[in-house]
């Protein structure tokens, strides 16, 4: 259910890229760009920081280092960013970094799911 409604997000905003540097690392799938823009990645789902929002205790144990590793993976990087949709206050985009997907490689590293 969840995929479905993200499909139908990326489906329904038309893509506009950018390249911009990042900031600061928010969480393990959000971070700030230079611009002040907050930009959750698309397609992904790190540990939740706020208690409120977990889905089991077991995942409020591993955000901070899901928070750790998505901030040195993009710490003062310029990424090319696909905006795509927006959720809480936040823009939803697909994000490069040089030539690889941001979302792919967090996955790949076992930050988020």
């Amino acid at each position: 259910m969840a995929a479905a409604a993200s499909a139908a997000l990326f489906a329904s905003v038309p893509a506009q890229a950018e390249t911009a540097r990042v900031t600061y690392g928010i969480d393990g799938d959000g971070f700030r760009l230079e611009t002040g823009e907050r930009i959750r990645i698309g397609n992904i789902n790190a540990p939740e920081t706020q208690k409120g929002q977990a889905k089991y205790r077991a995942e409020i144990s591993r955000e901070p280092a899901a928070t750790r590793d998505a901030r040195a993976l993009l710490a003062a990087q310029r990424v090319t960013v696909e905006r795509v949709g927006r959720s809480y206050h936040r823009t939803v985009a697909k994000v490069r970094l040089g030539d690889r997907d941001v979302a792919t490689m967090l996955v790949e590293r076992g930050i988020v799911a």
